[in-house]
């Protein structure tokens, strides 16, 4: 039950948005989604091992990959919020970031080929490192107020507390549709963490774009798939599309 504790933690720790849910909206808003009672929702694999029964039509249609996407993205627009009102970017700002972080990874790739070429330190490498050091600096300056949390060590910070309320939704459902007999994928935990990871990576380059996907190296389990995403999202694609357009390929 660590999503839900994740979770609790969350509301603790941060200001309520608002519309921001608590335990019984949530649980309140799948209920209504799924055509169910809300105490017909489970909240941890202990509460799922109750079977019960409920409108078969209607479950077995939401509960299908395809029918629980828009459940899973009007579930979590308080997300989608809270991640464009602390790290939303215009447009020209999210240019001009990309442009940033590509010179600061060409340097980095020119500088580790000079090292293969030449085991002495040379003037050029110095040159290189000034370079890296003036850009990253330049990031920090234009996009430091906004991003700064991402471009340290917070990173992994932000990552848990926006990732641990989008764990929680996809496992309530996951476990709900135990709860019904259903099997679905979302219930084996390793897609379901892959399923989290897409959605909470399209949202932060959706707010900041594709210059943050460097920042997103905590990400393991979608890193193969993340410059499909970001292609998508610079091509004008809904997370909801997004998410359909990748769940064929993990």
């Amino acid at each position: 039950m660590r999503e839900l504790e994740v979770f609790r933690k969350y509301l603790a720790e941060n200001k309520l948005q608002e519309n921001e849910p608590n335990e019984d909206s949530i649980r309140d808003y799948l209920a209504k989604a799924f055509s169910i009672s809300p105490d017909q929702v489970a909240f941890s694999p202990e509460e799922a091992k109750s079977p019960t029964n409920a409108n078969e039509i209607a479950i077995a249609t939401a509960f299908t990959i395809m029918g629980l996407i828009p459940i899973i993205m009007n579930g979590l627009g308080w997300v989608l919020n809270g991640i464009n009102q602390k790290f939303g970017l215009s447009d020209s700002e999210k240019i001009e970031l990309e442009k940033l972080e590509t010179a600061i990874e060409f340097a980095k790739e020119d500088k580790k080929i000079k090292n293969k070429q030449d085991s002495d330190y040379s003037d050029y490498e110095k040159k290189i490192e000034k370079e890296i050091k003036d850009l990253e600096k330049e990031k920090e300056k234009r996009f430091g107020s906004k991003l700064g949390n991402l471009f340290k060590d917070g990173a992994h910070a932000v990552h848990e507390t926006y990732l641990g309320p989008i764990k929680l939704l996809l496992s309530t459902i996951a476990w709900t549709a135990s709860k019904f007999g259903k099997k679905i994928k979302i219930q084996d935990e390793a897609y379901r963490n892959k399923i989290a990871e897409i959605i909470y990576a399209v949202i932060m380059i959706s707010a900041a774009g594709a210059g943050v996907v460097s920042h997103l190296s905590h990400l393991t389990s979608i890193q193969p798939i993340l410059t499909t995403i970001v292609e998508l999202a610079k091509g004008g694609k809904s997370i909801g599309d997004i998410l359909k357009a990748v769940i064929t390929v993990i």
